[in-house]
């Protein structure tokens, strides 16, 4: 009777465990793929704050933020002085590669709250960004000054599942 009790405990307690680990699997299944979205796209902003904080301090206003726009590739990159022109570009190698969706992904507002890189088609360049939208984006600040907000699409990056 008691090495029947006995096994009785260990098969309830194996059970728990078993079904445990299975609920516990199937719930990281479902939740990783947006913890990875979640965690590229904090990686992405944390960069793409560093470089536009660079490029204001080496240049002092967002003009031509939108032709380097294209170059960054959410990398923050030494500034260097175009040789041709001289205003302060940043240095990306030109084997980079493009990743147009990750671009996408981010717009930028000047220190107004207007759209200087649009992130969503429902906010043109040059259009004014809600308030409750600028607080809820990525402040860009330069010498304790706010010159912008990075703001986020409305949409996550998609990934493959590779």
């Amino acid at each position: 009777m008691r090495t029947s009790l006995l096994g009785k405990f260990i098969l309830a307690f194996m059970l728990v465990a078993l079904i445990t680990a299975g609920l516990l699997a199937i719930s990281i299944r479902l939740t990783s793929v947006n913890r990875l979205s979640n965690l590229v796209a904090d990686q992405q902003r944390s960069s793409l704050q560093t470089a536009l904080i660079d490029y204001y301090s080496a240049n002092g206003s967002w003009n031509g933020v939108i032709d380097e726009w294209q170059q960054m590739r959410f990398r923050a990159f030494p500034i260097q002085a175009n040789p041709s022109t001289g205003q302060r570009i940043m240095a990306v190698p030109n084997n980079y590669p493009s990743d147009q969706n990750r671009r996408n992904s981010f717009g930028l507002a000047d220190a107004q709250g207007m759209v200087v890189v649009s992130p969503d088609p429902r906010m043109p360049v040059g259009s004014m960004v809600p308030a409750n939208i600028l607080k809820t984006g990525a402040p860009l600040i330069v010498n304790n000054v706010r010159v912008g907000t990075i703001l986020d699409a409305n949409a996550p990056p998609s990934f493959n599942p590779e």
